[in-house]
């Protein structure tokens, strides 16, 4: 696929309400190599020339805001084009904006692929 979005992503395993229960600790005497390994902002490479949509309610308190700031960081420095939509308040589920979630993706992917 050319093009890409990412709707309440985990970016750093850090930034995950109770990682440790998934994760164990991020010390060398436990699961550090784990932690830096599953970090995708260091994976960003290659994502230039493409189009990318992120998608985030700041109210998420599973996957933290943060994720997207980080990523998004990530993906200016290497100059990958992207669209973000943030949206006030709004938990993981993005339950109060379905209808202006689902219209935005579907403009996205109509821009991707026509």
């Amino acid at each position: 696929m050319r093009d890409r979005g990412s709707y309440g992503h985990l970016v750093d395993v850090l930034r995950l309400d109770q990682h440790g229960r998934f994760m164990g600790l991020p010390r060398e005497d436990d699961n550090a190599r784990g932690y830096e390994a599953g970090d995708v902002s260091r994976f960003v490479d290659g994502m230039e020339g493409h189009l990318f949509l992120l998608i985030h309610g700041n109210g998420d308190d599973n996957v933290h805001y943060q994720n997207s700031m980080v990523y998004v960081r990530a993906l200016v420095e290497k100059d990958v084009q992207l669209e973000q939509i943030s949206y006030p308040d709004e938990a993981h589920g993005l339950a109060g904006v379905q209808r202006h979630l689902y219209h935005t993706m579907d403009n996205f992917w109509n821009e991707c692929f026509a």
